[in-house]
């Protein structure tokens, strides 16, 4: 074999083979398909090194000036490499008893590859569209398939391996027959998973409608509505038509106050500030409000933002609080206290956005992580507003999200500890609330399972 055959298209058909040696049998050959493998990993890591590194965020090009980072990247990039073509290569092409078609194996690379670049292109290609980048689009549902397909293939290769320990004499004979057929079993779940979930996650969001009752509210703000987005993630996936559908949409509602609770925008502030511009169409009577998520800290652009919303009309609560006036009269009795803080993972400071406070009112807080909860029970907060968890997605990242916070999504209820209320003169609530929304569109592979993105209209009462 010739180096040049390597390029040569008409070696399609020998590539998902020879390119892996696993035909060699000279030591010659051997070290020809090694020194193959390695330079088309080379010339992918450098591909995606080129992509990320146009990206003009300053924070990605210092990025790579770190030599720990670019070690890094290039073992990720070497491990999906690894997992792409040559695991999945092996369990859905090396199943077949003779050479698959042409076209198969096309679509496999073609798949394979796009979900290896999803990453990168998610960075590189978004911009201030009418629409979504198709590429990223179709790149990052690519991943999300192949996340489903190795979150079924691989608990289904412990089973086979613990089936060949149970059943030695058997192995030869009964493993690869099962092995066949749970591959392409697990082939086909991940296919119907992955179209139910596009097609979930390109849904416009329902309203969910939920009430409260607060023991401290006024009986003035009785019936106060708070509209609620987040987890928007404007980016390469979510274009403009989205966020004018959005505003349109949630000012319809008439909300009394709107509150924006985080990772609203996901990537370079030059790329997406005309979409989130759009926002700045949100009115409401009583405000617009905003307080910075773990993807915001995460670009290190949650000043940026914050600052931008705010000349757009919209508050950023950082660490901060404001009071809401139900009367008209700016009494204490008819008041309440709306109170935000900065992500979990940052500069988060609970008490310094209850400085000072009367105790005695009600206290909404809004905070992008449910973890906030932790602290803000021994605060006497009424009600938490969070979002983050996005109820998990798609499988399998309900797992995560659901054992990696205390709180996954919907509406709970939790008592308040005695010993907190006994140690203070302020009138604390028994029970404390907290609102977990499964988020307004997604993040990463536009899909959604056994979830639905949503916009979250509270109504306030008194008990």
């Amino acid at each position: 074999m010739d180096w040049q055959d390597t390029f040569n298209l008409s070696y399609l058909r020998k590539i998902d083979i020879d390119i892996w040696g696993t035909s060699a049998n000279s030591l010659k050959e051997k070290v020809k398909a090694i020194l193959r493998r390695l330079t088309f990993v080379s010339i992918l890591i450098a591909l995606e090194a080129s992509l990320f590194s146009i990206s003009d965020a300053p924070y990605y090009q210092d990025l790579w000036k770190s030599a720990f980072f670019v070690q890094v990247f290039c073992l990720i990039m070497i491990i999906f490499w690894q997992i792409h073509f040559k695991y999945l290569r092996s369990r859905l092409l090396g199943q077949l008893q003779k050479e698959a078609p042409l076209i198969v194996r096309f679509l496999f690379y073609l798949v394979c590859g796009l979900s290896q670049c999803s990453f990168v292109l998610s960075f590189t290609l978004g911009s201030s569209s009418e629409h979504s980048s198709y590429l990223a689009t179709t790149a990052l549902t690519c991943a999300g398939f192949v996340i489903i397909l190795l979150s079924f293939l691989i608990p289904a290769e412990i089973g086979l391996y613990l089936i060949g320990m149970f059943f030695p004499k058997n192995r030869k004979d009964l493993l690869p027959k099962i092995r066949f057929y749970v591959t392409y079993t697990t082939l086909i779940i991940a296919l119907i998973l992955t179209t139910i979930g596009v097609f979930n996650a390109i849904q416009p969001p329902v309203v969910e409608r939920v009430p409260v009752k607060l023991e401290r509210l006024p009986e003035a703000c009785s019936g106060l509505q708070i509209a609620q987005i987040t987890d928007v993630h404007i980016g390469p996936t979510v274009g403009k038509n989205f966020v004018r559908w959005l505003v349109n949409a949630v000012n319809s509602l008439e909300a009394d106050i709107i509150v924006m609770t985080g990772d609203i925008v996901d990537g370079n502030p030059s790329r997406y500030s005309e979409s989130a511009a759009l926002l700045g169409n949100l009115k409401a009577p009583k405000g617009v409000y905003y307080v910075n998520g773990n993807h915001e800290h995460i670009h290190r652009v949650a000043d940026h933002w914050a600052n931008a919303f705010s000349e757009l009309g919209i508050i950023p609560l950082r660490n901060s609080r404001v009071d809401i006036d139900c009367g008209g009269r700016f009494r204490s009795e008819d008041t309440f206290d709306l109170a935000g803080v900065e992500d979990w993972t940052a500069r988060h400071d609970l008490s310094k956005a209850l400085k000072d406070r009367n105790g005695s009112r009600e206290l909404v807080l809004l905070a992008h992580q449910p973890k906030m909860m932790i602290e803000a029970i021994k605060r006497g907060v009424g009600l938490q507003i969070s979002g983050h968890t996005h109820a998990g997605q798609f499988w399998p990242g309900h797992i995560g999200a659901y054992f990696g916070n205390p709180f996954f999504a919907g509406l709970y209820s939790i008592a308040a500890p005695v010993s907190t209320r006994k140690k203070t003169s302020e009138r604390r609530p028994s029970v404390s609330q907290i609102y977990v929304s499964a988020g307004t569109r997604y993040w990463g592979p536009p899909l959604r399972l056994w979830s639905q993105p949503e916009i979250t209209l509270f109504t306030l009462t008194k008990p």
